[in-house]
């Protein structure tokens, strides 16, 4: 009797046993689906710099090729000066340049923009010229190159014109320099560097050299003549802008 009894417990302890082992199987068995992802970016590259030099474009007094060579009271050699209140002035016979450039490659598409404000020009309407054409006496002439360091040349179409014929080239879009580029443009070598230069001719013959005259007057107002523009000036602002 006392054999069976533990037999019973013996056999309830072990349903027990195989019933917690089942219990806790199902408690730690489950369906697991599972997904990670890890990114990182940084700032896009910009690096974009405009450089415009216009230092001695225009001057307040100028060098003379004359021999022998007039001097001023300080001994300096002098043909062209300006008497007054720190004008810069133009006359026959000088001349200036500057030198304008973008560099980077922005990982950015960008767009370009050359504006050269509003124009004034000196000039004489056609009326008062025998050949019946305005007459432009500053004459630019515009040369680029694909690096600073490279000899710059002529751009077709852009040699001893108007600043008005100037401000075409860059505005036109068939040049390719304003308007939009791709992301990783190289802009120093796509737009290059240029250097614009303006030169009044000296004595060409006597027919300029009247109208040369008549400008002169004009601006001392010895000659009254509203018709005459006797002013050159221009605002150049170059502006590179992501676009979206």
């Amino acid at each position: 009797m006392k054999k069976n009894k533990m037999m019973r417990i013996a056999s309830f302890l072990l349903v027990a046993v195989l019933m917690s082992t089942c219990a806790i199987s199902g408690t730690f068995a489950k369906y697991v689906t599972s997904d990670d992802a890890t990114d990182s970016a940084r700032v896009a590259k910009w690096g974009v710099s405009v450089d415009i030099t216009t230092t001695g474009l225009f001057k307040e007094s100028y060098g003379t090729n004359a021999s022998p060579v007039p001097k001023d009271e300080g001994g300096t050699d002098i043909s062209v000066s300006v008497n007054g209140n720190s004008e810069e002035v133009v006359a026959p016979g000088t001349s200036g340049a500057f030198t304008f450039y973008i560099t980077g490659t922005p990982e950015t598409a960008v767009n370009v923009n050359v504006d050269f404000g509003e124009l004034t020009m000196i000039t004489l309407p056609a009326d008062k010229v025998d050949s019946n054409a305005i007459y432009y006496p500053i004459k630019w002439t515009l040369k680029r190159a694909d690096t600073d360091a490279a000899t710059k040349t002529d751009v077709t179409g852009c040699t001893n014109v108007s600043l008005q014929e100037i401000e075409n080239y860059f505005v036109a879009n068939s040049n390719g320099l304003n308007g939009n580029y791709a992301a990783n443009t190289n802009l120093a070598t796509t737009f290059g560097y240029y250097e614009l230069s303006w030169s009044w001719a000296f004595s060409t013959d006597d027919a300029t050299d009247k109208l040369d005259t008549y400008l002169g007057n004009v601006m001392a107002g010895t000659i009254t003549d509203a018709t005459v523009k006797t002013t050159e000036s221009f605002a150049l602002t170059i502006t590179v802008t992501q676009i979206d």
